[in-house]
């Protein structure tokens, strides 16, 4: 099927030809630099946007503790979890209205409430009364994951549309941007805390997300504009996307690798202390290491998307994310395995990799599954793309860590690894099983016509 080129990167129009087209109804091309500037703009402010959310780790929970004078563990999850709430409701919002909302307006209107609610959360230092503190906690983290939902949703719609020939590529760059927060999100926020007090972090990191909308508005395409020109028959809703069979495998298994993650994160901690009786610091190098190795390979990993089918490297992303947590634990299945510090290392570290491989092909999977229907390409497919992926993200970080506390307080950490890795496991062969069956262009893939 013949691609057009997407007008936010047409760079072939000349102005003054004569042909059958209107002149007033084509989008004023970007230079040919434009999309790069724009691109690094939109990077640097994800990874502060991040950086934002995982500041209060460093110690927002000991100071919580202070003003309520006693443990307040479950108070601290709560605040902590509260964004992935409002993310998780907003991208689904936010992927389905781009249109008529404006692309521009949420990516400006994103960015200020991160950075608004952030500098803002500096401030609740100075409140002594408990209930007041964490209420209000509550509701900036609550309204800065709207915020952040906004942003992240429509930027990687717009960086999968200025790069159509690149999809995996874009994505993996949004995802190292996304890690680097989650890296040093952390220790600039305890360093910052301990150069300036409770307010200096959230003052300083909010204020430089501030600072960047200004360059947002000067280097954000005319996205609106290429929204007018598309063509109406290209246009198609969420529920439609999701009904197609190959999307609901990558989805479930999006849904599937971030609840082991969820899990991962929530409840490993807890083994190790016990089982190897690790400090604190060790523990966290453990899970910065995840994060180095993640945001290492990710461009690679996104080089390996564009040159070969992204479904392929998602399933060896599987397989590896499976050889990770066989040795993590090790799980009670393969209990001939004593624990040992250094299967934990070579666990996590084909664990990390296996993460990376199986979430960098999946915006790319998903947009060619649609263009293979026949639907076209463009910033309204990107961004229900976006979102759909934003949604299963967020659920699976909440399940996850939920579902893998119930597990655990029932029964151990190795026997709620042992449940996920054979739910992995299932989830690998039916995606093998749908993937062999598109290539051999059987009929249980093609579900009934879905375009209205």
């Amino acid at each position: 099927m013949k691609q057009e080129k997407s007008p936010l990167l047409s760079d072939d129009a000349q102005p003054g030809l004569e042909d059958s087209i209107n002149d007033a109804a084509v989008p004023v091309p970007i230079r040919q630099t434009r999309p790069y500037l724009a691109a690094a703009v939109i990077l640097i402010t994800t990874f502060l946007n991040y950086a934002c959310i995982f500041l209060p780790s460093a110690f927002y929970p000991q100071q919580a503790a202070l003003k309520k004078g006693s443990k307040a563990g479950t108070e601290v999850g709560l605040v902590i979890s509260s964004i992935q709430i409002s993310t998780l409701v907003g991208s689904g919002l936010v992927g389905i209205h781009m249109k008529t909302v404006g692309a521009k307006f949420l990516i400006i209107s994103g960015a200020f409430l991160v950075g608004g609610c952030t500098v803002i959360f500096g401030f609740l230092g100075k409140i002594e009364d408990w209930r007041s503190f964490f209420g209000l906690s509550m509701a900036i983290r609550l309204i800065a994951g709207f915020g952040e939902a906004a942003f992240d949703t429509t930027t990687a719609a717009l960086m999968l549309t200025m790069f159509p020939s690149h999809t995996a590529t874009a994505w993996s760059l949004i995802e190292l941007c996304i890690g680097l927060g989650f890296i040093l999100g952390t220790p600039i926020g305890g360093a910052l805390f301990d150069a300036g007090g409770f307010w200096c972090p959230f003052v300083v990191t909010g204020g430089m997300v501030l600072l960047f909308i200004p360059l947002l508005l000067f280097v954000l395409p005319d996205i609106q504009s290429h929204f007018q020109h598309q063509e109406p028959q290209t246009q198609l809703s969420m529920w439609q996307l999701a009904r197609m069979l190959p999307v609901v495998m990558v989805c479930l298994t999006f849904f599937l690798v971030y609840a082991i993650w969820g899990f991962a994160r929530s409840q490993y901690p807890f083994y190790l202390d016990q089982t190897f009786h690790w400090s604190a610091t060790h523990i966290g190098l453990i899970f910065l290491g995840t994060g180095v190795i993640y945001v290492v390979i990710a461009p690679g990993v996104g080089l390996l998307v564009d040159a070969t089918r992204p479904r392929l490297v998602m399933i060896l992303g599987l397989l590896m994310e499976g050889c990770g947590m066989i040795l993590i634990g090790p799980i009670s299945l393969f209990s001939i395995l004593s624990p040992q510090p250094w299967l934990q290392y070579v666990g996590m570290a084909l664990f990390s990799i296996g993460l990376c491989m199986a979430v960098i092909p999946a915006a790319p999977d998903i947009i060619s599954c649609a263009t293979s229907r026949g639907y076209e390409g463009g910033m309204s497919l990107n961004g229900l793309v976006s979102g759909l992926l934003s949604i299963f993200t967020s659920l699976g970080g909440i399940g996850g860590a939920v579902f893998g506390g119930v597990l655990t307080d029932s029964f151990n950490f190795l026997l709620a690894g042992t449940v996920f890795f054979f739910v992995l496991c299932a989830q690998l062969m039916v995606m093998v099983a749908v993937t062999v069956a598109e290539l051999c262009q059987a009929d249980i893939v093609v579900l009934p016509d879905v375009k209205h």
